[in-house]
């Protein structure tokens, strides 16, 4: 309950947090990612000792209908990392075991609609964490 902020300029850097009121270990942390140019590049959500993101397509991406359109994640997990499912609209298209974690998207017929992408990672005792939701538009 509250917010943190540090800022790495260069390298990894580790975080620790504890006291009371901590939820048995299970956090979840945002990420905001800036690259040298001062543009906000993406976000990666931390929960459970999980961190998913979604790599490709970026948000806001233009996509053609009824193509097929590569989806891809990055996922990490302390534990190691069992499955990604692929949900588009909050339904799964697909899922992967190995990295690169990819899903083959068949891309519906029609111009206009907006599609939200989302990335689940489950680690091998169960735990889930879930990336930012991508929206992308066919047209």
């Amino acid at each position: 309950n509250g917010s943190f902020s540090t800022l790495a300029t260069n390298g990894a850097y580790d975080i620790v947090f504890s006291g009371p009121g901590l939820p048995n270990g299970k956090l979840q942390i945002k990420n905001i990612v800036i690259n040298s140019a001062n543009r906000d590049i993406g976000d990666i959500l931390v929960q459970n000792g999980i961190t998913t993101t979604i790599t490709s397509p970026a948000a806001g991406v233009i996509i053609r209908p009824s193509s097929r359109t590569t989806i891809t994640a990055a996922a990490a997990a302390t534990t190691g990392v069992a499955r990604v499912q692929f949900l588009v609209d909050g339904t799964q298209v697909c899922s992967d075991t190995k990295t690169p974690y990819t899903c083959i998207w068949l891309v519906p017929a029609g111009n206009g609609a907006n599609y939200n992408l989302q990335a689940k990672a489950y680690d091998v005792t169960g735990d889930i964490g879930t990336s930012e939701i991508i929206r992308v538009t066919a047209q």
